[in-house]
């Protein structure tokens, strides 16, 4: 409840005499007159007769509300008690979720991933063929006699789909030069060809593998259903003929790929291009 301002003050009048004056309507209530400050108004209004002579006017009370003491104290301590009590649950609940992640990371360790992103892996490939292109090796493979078609290859290993296989080793010319070669080679009776036509990056080779090397590559046999795939692959600027497994092959079998070669001429000198 808000006290208002009493003020005594002197008046002229023929009397001579002081009177207490109260604006209207201040008068304090029987409430009011229980309130601390009441007990005080009565002795400043006592306080400021006699001390009339040395002052015209005396503040009594300020405007401001007036609390029990027993009541703030109360209210102190309870909003003590409340933010004590937030603390507390803040500091258990921190204190949980320390002790529940403990749990998890001991139970469930926290586990990287071992994969590798697709281009590293196809530059760990590329560089795999790369190596056993130019190393020459051609182990797990051996030369065996076929009827009607000759000398052929087999695998002494599994291969799965996509596996690198050998290389159609031999002499990288283009094709003006290839169709030379192939109409001298074709005058010569004992002379096979061995003549391997491809185009890559728009322009047209030939891998000339007439010569005996040893290589394997150059007696794969032609087959429709063949178990090879052919395909170019760059090494220091040059093209490669490189076979792949386009299935799963097993031990002994024969490995073979498509000629490509469907002309009379040729199905008529080897009939076994049409198997």
């Amino acid at each position: 409840m808000d006290i208002k301002k009493y003020f005594i003050q002197q008046d002229d009048d023929d009397s001579g005499t002081d009177t207490l004056r109260l604006p209207e309507g201040s008068l304090p209530s029987p409430d009011d007159a229980a309130l601390p400050c009441s007990t005080t108004l009565g002795s400043d209004i006592s306080k400021g007769l006699k001390d009339e002579k040395s002052s015209n006017s005396v503040q009594v009370c300020e405007n401001e509300t007036v609390v029990p003491e027993g009541k703030i104290q109360k209210m102190s301590d309870s909003t003590n008690k409340d933010r004590s009590d937030v603390s507390k649950k803040k500091k258990n609940k921190k204190q949980q979720q320390q002790i529940r992640n403990s749990l998890l990371t001991d139970f469930f360790p926290v586990r990287r991933s071992c994969r590798k992103p697709l281009p590293k892996v196809l530059k760990e490939k590329h560089k795999e063929i790369e190596d056993a292109i130019l190393s020459g090796k051609e182990e797990g493979f051996e030369v065996k006699e076929f009827p009607d078609k000759g000398r052929g290859v087999v695998t002494l290993k599994a291969l799965k789909r996509g596996d690198f296989v050998l290389e159609y080793y031999g002499e990288l010319i283009d094709y003006e030069e290839a169709l030379r070669r192939e109409s001298v080679y074709a005058t010569k009776e004992n002379t096979g060809c061995y003549m391997y036509y491809f185009k890559s990056s728009d322009k047209r080779y030939c891998i000339d593998a007439t010569k005996e090397s040893g290589r394997l590559g150059r007696l794969i046999n032609h087959s429709k259903k063949g178990n090879l795939k052919t395909q170019s692959i760059y090494l220091k600027e040059n093209p490669h003929l490189a076979f792949f497994a386009c299935r799963d092959i097993e031990p002994g079998e024969e490995l073979c790929y498509d000629y490509g070669d469907r002309s009379k001429q040729s199905l008529k000198s080897h009939p076994w291009l049409a198997l």
